[in-house]
């Protein structure tokens, strides 16, 4: 039931969250937007903080265990590179990797 589930949540994911919630800058002027911050610190030309968040996967198949076991943890997880600016949004994310 749940693997079902995942396969249907990954296309509502795919196709209706991540065009709703995951926007990068398109012109010069929307990046400005995201730069507020990153101008304060002293960072000219800065859009967003760059870095991997790992989403603990509990019920791994077996066969795909030793591949998503990653460094940091002892868990079975995949490895998602985002971008945010630090107002909260998201403004870039690769797919899913395994840790």
């Amino acid at each position: 039931t749940h693997r079902i589930f995942f396969h249907q949540f990954l296309d509502v994911g795919s196709l209706i969250l991540y065009p709703h919630y995951v926007a990068p800058p398109k012109t010069a002027e929307e990046a400005a937007t995201h730069m507020n911050e990153f101008l304060k610190a002293g960072f000219d030309g800065c859009v967003g903080s760059t870095d991997a968040t790992h989403i603990v996967i509990e019920k791994c198949q077996y066969r795909l265990r030793q591949n998503h076991l990653g460094g940091k943890l002892n868990l079975t997880a995949r490895t998602f590179n985002m971008t945010v600016n630090h107002r909260h949004r998201i403004l870039s994310t690769t797919q899913g990797y395994p840790a």
